[in-house]
C-alpha cells in the first residue's frame, strides 16, 4: 500500500503558514494527526525562511493538543530508561542494559536467519543499534565508531564490550535523562499516552522474544569473554525487579 492510501484527509483545504507555503493536517494510519508542510514550486528560500516561525508555531500547537508520538523508537526508550531511573536503577545500571540490547541488536544484523538474502547484514536490526546510541545523544559518526568494527569483533567470536564499558556510560545516561526532563519541561515532549510496555520474565523473553537467536548469541558471547559482565547483570535484573521481571518497550515505526 501506498503513502498516499495510508493518509486520510481531515483538512478539507491547505491553510497558509507563509508566502509560497501551506499546512495540511492528515491522519496517519495509527490515528495520529500529522503536519504536512507543502511548499510551491516557485518558492524562494527567503520565503520559506520566513515562513518558519509559522511552522513552528503550527506544529506546537498540534504537539499540544495530542501530545509526542511515544512509539516513536526515540522517544518510547527515552521513557523507558526514566521509568527504569524512577524505579531505582543507576545510571551505571541502565548504561549496563542499552549495552547488552545494543549487543543483542548487532548478533541480530550478522543471523542469517533474520536477513534478507543477499545482504551482508540485517540492516533494520542494526539501525535499532543505532537508534539505542543515538537516543543517548551519541553522534553518528562515533555510533558508527563502535558498531562497524564490533561486528567484526562478533563475527570474530567475541564479544565487542563487557557490559560496564560498553559505547554508553552512566555519565551519558544522567546527561541524555536530564535532557529528557528538560525536553519536558520546555514541551518539546509531551507525554499525553506512554508508550506501550509489555512485563515479562527475563528467562521467558531470552526463550520467547522475536530476537531470541540474537539474545543467545549475546549471552554465549558475553559468557565466553565476559563472563563477569553477564553475571553482574543478570543479578542486577532479577534484583531491581523481584522474580527476573523485565520491562520492555514495544517500540513501532511511524507509519503515514
Amino acid at each position: 500500500m501506498s503513502k498516499q492510501e495510508h493518509e486520510k484527509l481531515i483538512s478539507s483545504a491547505p491553510f497558509p503558514l507563509g508566502e509560497g507555503v501551506n499546512g495540511r493536517l492528515l491522519r496517519t494510519r495509527s490515528g495520529r494527526i500529522e503536519l504536512a508542510v507543502v511548499i510551491k514550486d516557485d518558492t524562494s528560500a527567503d520565503e520559506l525562511r520566513n515562513a518558519w516561525r509559522a511552522i513552528s508555531r503550527a506544529r506546537k500547537s498540534l504537539r499540544e493538543f495530542q501530545g509526542s508520538d511515544m512509539q516513536e523508537r526515540e522517544k518510547s526508550f527515552m521513557y523507558g530508561y526514566a521509568d527504569m531511573k524512577a524505579k531505582g536503577w543507576s545510571y551505571n545500571s541502565i548504561a549496563m542494559d542499552v549495552n547488552f540490547d545494543c549487543l543483542v541488536n548487532l548478533c541480530c544484523a550478522l543471523d542469517g536467519s533474520v536477513r534478507d538474502k543477499g545482504a551482508e547484514i540485517d540492516i533494520t536490526a542494526f539501525s535499532a543499534a543505532a537508534s539505542l546510541l543515538e537516543c543517548m545523544r551519541m553522534k553518528k559518526e562515533d555510533i558508527l565508531g563502535w558498531l562497524i568494527p564490533s561486528l567484526q569483533e562478533i563475527q570474530e567470536g567475541r564479544a565487542p564490550w563487557s557490559l560496564s564499558s560498553g559505547p554508553i556510560d552512566g555519565l551519558r545516561v544522567k546527561d541524555a535523562l536530564r535532557q529528557w526532563e528538560k525536553e519536558q519541561k520546555t514541551g518539546k515532549v509531551i507525554v499525553r499516552v506512554p508508550p506501550v510496555t509489555q512485563l515479562m520474565d527475563i528467562e521467558v523473553l531470552t526463550k520467547e522474544d522475536k530476537s531470541k537467536i540474537g539474545r543467545q548469541k549475546a549471552v554465549e558471547l558475553l559468557n565466553q569473554t565476559h563472563p563477569e559482565s553477564w553475571s553482574k547483570y543478570q543479578d542486577l535484573v532479577r534484583k531491581t525487579f523481584l522474580g527476573h521481571g523485565y520491562s520492555g518497550i514495544i517500540c513501532q515505526e511511524k507509519e503515514i
